[in-house]
């Protein structure tokens, strides 16, 4: 695919505001060979199925200019398919001290650096904001993400009641302080949650603590789903929206939806096994339904392996 930037003309959200697909950097623009192996993979898959809607790359303001100035030059043509927005963003030093601690005390892989995506949040000059994470694949258009209201939407996780990596995001500065507000005055257990609110399946069946429960996953789902607010928000089919399950997962969580904790429309696709329906991979092995390998196949040009 030639790379061409998105004219973003007529494709606008409900009330007539920009919209975009929107991933956020924890760590600071990606090194070369981070961009050579996922970051234009992702934008070329992208701009095959969806070549009209802007992609905002977005890190810290404080990240170096060399440093993005490297990205920049790894991104080469790619560059013109993306907006590079510089955010102020969350650091460690809002979180409250207990917090950090149980952060640092984590196996998360980028720590107190996962609050940074809520960021995403204060971009209010966007009205509605696909956040995707650049080991994902859009296998089909999802325009129907875009024309939404809700403030908030993402899916079920493999080992957490939420995954951040695709969510629907409408910025808004209120909730983004909000949140700012709660790292420092809300309290986070392993065992009983974020204010005490517990733990979700399919949490707690991944061993001591689900997957990054003290960071956003766990943040975002008590700040949505769990707490009592006037927000409007929706829980997603995973298997459309955030494929990523093998066998053993879809084990696990079809026995969840038959114990009635978890309910079947968060993974409707999946009990109706209609693999065409898939929209987004996120993590998935070489064993996928043939029927979703060919659509992979055919959305970025490549074989469908992971």
């Amino acid at each position: 695919a030639t790379p061409r930037a998105a004219a973003n003309s007529g494709i606008s959200g409900p009330d007539g505001g920009k919209t975009a697909y929107a991933v956020f950097f924890t760590r600071g623009p990606p090194l070369a060979e981070t961009v050579t192996r996922d970051v234009i993979p992702f934008l070329r898959a992208l701009s095959r199925v969806d070549s009209r809607r802007d992609v905002i790359f977005a890190w810290s303001i404080d990240t170096p200019w060399k440093t993005e100035a490297h990205t920049r030059a790894a991104l080469g043509t790619w560059i013109s398919r993306v907006t590079i927005r510089r955010v102020r963003t969350i650091g460690a030093q809002h979180l409250a001290p207990a917090l950090q601690d149980t952060v640092r005390r984590s196996n998360n892989c980028c720590g107190w650096r996962e609050f940074q995506s809520l960021a995403l949040f204060s971009l209010v000059d966007y009205e509605v904001l696909v956040m995707l994470e650049v080991d994902m694949r859009l296998l089909e258009p999802v325009d129907e993400l875009f024309e939404t209201r809700l403030d908030f939407a993402a899916t079920v996780g493999s080992v957490a009641p939420l995954n951040s990596g695709m969510a629907i995001v409408r910025p808004n500065v209120a909730i983004y302080n909000e949140m700012v507000d709660g790292l420092w005055h809300w309290t986070y257990s392993q065992n009983t949650g974020w204010n005490g609110a517990g733990q979700s399946p399919p949490t707690m069946f991944s061993g001591a603590r689900g997957s990054a429960t003290e960071t956003n996953q766990g943040f975002l789902w008590y700040f949505f789903y769990q707490r009592e607010h006037n927000y409007n928000v929706g829980m997603l089919d995973m298997c459309r929206y955030n494929y990523q399950l093998g066998t053993e997962l879809l084990e696990l969580l079809t026995k969840l939806v038959s114990r009635g904790q978890l309910r079947a429309s968060v993974i409707d696709a999946c009990m109706r096994e209609a693999w065409d329906e898939v929209a987004i991979l996120h993590k998935w092995r070489d064993d996928l339904p043939p029927v979703l390998k060919s659509k992979l196949q055919r959305a970025t040009g490549v074989n469908a392996t992971r």
